[in-house]
């Protein structure tokens, strides 16, 4: 969530008087992707149409997202998650060449040139964020074990949210294995 505040409808708004340029800001796991992912969602119910490339840090996967952004038209809100990943003269020309519909993810907002992108939301994880999410995923209340449990896990992965999920889902399955095995063996024995 944006540390603003801001909801998704604020954000479409904004991402419409802006002409659909900007950036989407925030540390590793923050939520950028998934934040992306809900507005290009709001937007396609009002007809405007996206195309999100995603880039790691691969260099095969630079030069491919190079092509796959070229063959984005004009017309079409051209979405870089992970723009910061692009050689800067990429980033150069990708920015002055699309006066509109581009928007970038990156870590940090991107220094602004010809044609700037403003900031549209700044994310940050909070633990509060965390929580949530993991009740959500859940559909229950966090017991006090998970709960701490969630709050361990998301300091050691220094606020990634992501990371933290990865980590907590690898313990449950580890949790659901143990269980398994143990109703195994008292069915063996009874």
């Amino acid at each position: 969530m944006p540390t603003d505040g801001a909801s998704i409808d604020e954000l479409g708004d904004r991402l419409s008087k802006s002409l659909f340029r900007g950036q989407i800001v925030g540390p590793h796991g923050s939520g950028k992707s998934t934040l992306v992912a809900t507005l290009s969602h709001r937007a396609m119910q009002h007809d405007v149409p996206w195309s999100v490339v995603r880039l790691t840090s691969e260099r095969r996967a630079v030069r491919n997202a190079h092509d796959a952004i070229r063959k984005v038209p004009r017309n079409v809100v051209l979405v870089i998650d992970g723009f910061e990943q692009l050689p800067m003269r990429m980033r150069q020309r990708i920015a002055f060449v699309r006066a509109s519909h581009l928007i970038v993810t990156t870590h940090r907002a991107v220094r602004a040139w010809s044609r700037s992108l403003p900031v549209l939301a700044t994310t940050k994880p909070t633990i509060a964020v965390a929580r949530t999410i993991v009740r959500q995923l859940l559909d229950r209340s966090l017991t006090v074990e998970e709960s701490q449990r969630c709050e361990a896990t998301y300091h050691r992965h220094n606020g990634n949210i992501r990371e933290m999920l990865f980590d907590l889902y690898d313990h449950y399955e580890q949790t659901c294995r143990n269980e398994a095995h143990t109703i195994a063996a008292a069915a063996k024995f009874s």
